[in-house]
């Protein structure tokens, strides 16, 4: 009885030792996350204006420019991914942070080649997010995920309440060049701390309790043969994803981000052509923005479980509220009221990503999670793809056509949430 007691204190001193080491790598990730949002909100800020006003380029041009990041995104995001569930968080995320400081080092020489070389670059090594998605996810049980996935968004937030004012002052009175500058250093200081801090931490996936990719039917030999084929490892890692359990919070996540980016491609412009705002304000009311995203995505669990029981629920409620905030800030009198729906607008989307992470890592088995969230940011990597140089068109042809379009996309995805809720509530009548 006395040797059955002391094993029971040994295990429950273990597992507490356990839950206390996933605490502070999880804290980690959210300081990662957050100066990367830093530094990626300072270059959102002012990359608009400085495609403008000093390489001289249109709207619809600035948008193609854009673009490049986002196509080469749809490819690199399912390869992270999976390289995450191989070789761990540390080995991959420091490689990309050390890429992203000399990519955004190219964007401080003004000359066009440099610029392209740092969109192609940026979009093969930028996925800070996405690996801290996935490794929160991986140390995180199913009670706590809605609350990790919450605090973790709302340290992207919390780096857009100061980071665009920062930035507009900043190139305002040092020029874009010093900013970039900036920018570079802090992907530098973050590759430093993931190298110091993570190097010897074992990928979570490969260690947590999970179901075999032999017990549902994936060959691992077949997929290491198809390592060596860039291409063949991309079309591979789509195949890993089940679809038929996935496809429609993938739809969800493609429309909503297509929605808010195309929205955020034409937020600057809109601004200094409607009502006249320069880049120092912009930064000022991205940084208001940031403050109504940080509190609804850090209280995100609170606001789902006082919401309704059901997450789906709240899903399908979300995308009709995303909707009524763009059909509000198209048809708004004054600059006041269009600050209303922006703010709706916020809380909406910020609520919308963490309910569908969630959904999509319930769905899928441990040991997949970073290839699924790999796919699911190569899907978001389309919307990227397009929107800059979709909502530059739109923009040339009318300031509000891209509102226009965003509300009606947003009232499709109302259509998918809805058929989302039925398939999730048969999903878990089956589980029972």
């Amino acid at each position: 009885m006395k040797r059955l007691t002391t094993t029971n204190e040994d295990t429950m001193t273990s597992e507490s030792i356990t839950l206390k080491k996933d605490m502070y790598i999880i804290r980690l990730v959210y300081l990662v996350a957050f100066v990367d949002m830093t530094t990626a909100s300072m270059v959102v800020t002012v990359l608009a204006s400085y495609l403008k006003d000093v390489a001289g380029l249109s709207a619809s041009t600035a948008g193609v420019v854009s673009s490049l990041y986002g196509v080469v995104q749809f490819f690199s995001s399912p390869i992270a991914g999976a390289e995450f569930d191989r070789r761990g968080f540390g080995t991959v995320m420091s490689f990309c942070l050390f890429a992203c400081f000399f990519a955004y080092s190219l964007l401080a020489v003004d000359f066009w080649i440099f610029l392209i070389v740092s969109r192609l670059l940026a979009g093969c090594f930028k996925h800070t997010q996405n690996l801290s998605k996935t490794m929160v996810g991986a140390l995180s049980n199913e009670e706590q995920k809605l609350v990790a996935f919450g605090r973790l968004n709302s340290m992207g937030n919390l780096a857009f309440i100061f980071a665009p004012s920062l930035a507009g002052w900043l190139a305002a009175k040092f020029g874009y060049s010093f900013v970039f500058v900036l920018v570079a250093i802090g992907f530098g200081l973050n590759a430093l701390i993931v190298y110091l801090n993570f190097p010897l931490m074992p990928s979570p996936v490969s260690d947590a309790p999970k179901i075999s990719r032999k017990s549902i039917g994936i060959n691992n030999n077949a997929l290491s043969t198809s390592s060596s084929n860039p291409i063949r490892k991309l079309i591979t890692h789509f195949q890993e994803v089940d679809w038929t359990s996935q496809w429609d919070l993938m739809m969800i996540r493609f429309l909503q981000s297509f929605v808010i980016l195309l929205y955020r491609a034409n937020f600057n412009w809109l601004m200094s052509d409607k009502y006249e705002v320069g880049p120092a304000a912009i930064g000022y009311l991205t940084s208001i923005q940031g403050v109504v995203a940080f509190f609804s995505s850090f209280y995100a669990n609170n606001v789902i479980q006082l919401w309704s029981t059901q997450t789906t629920r709240v899903l399908v409620h979300c995308c009709f509220l995303l909707t009524v905030a763009l059909v509000g800030m198209r048809l708004a009198p004054s600059f006041l009221i269009y600050g209303l729906f922006l703010g709706l607008l916020n809380c909406a989307s910020s609520w919308l990503r963490v309910i569908t992470i969630d959904l999509t890592t319930q769905r899928c088995v441990v040991d997949d999670i970073g290839a699924v969230l790999g796919v699911a940011a190569s899907v978001i990597a389309i919307s990227r793809a397009i929107c800059p140089a979709v909502g530059g068109v739109l923009h040339d042809f009318d300031r509000e056509s891209p509102t226009v379009m965003c509300a009606v996309v947003s009232g499709v995805t109302v259509l998918i949430a809805q058929f989302a809720s039925v398939k999730n509530q048969r999903l878990y009548a089956i589980r029972r």
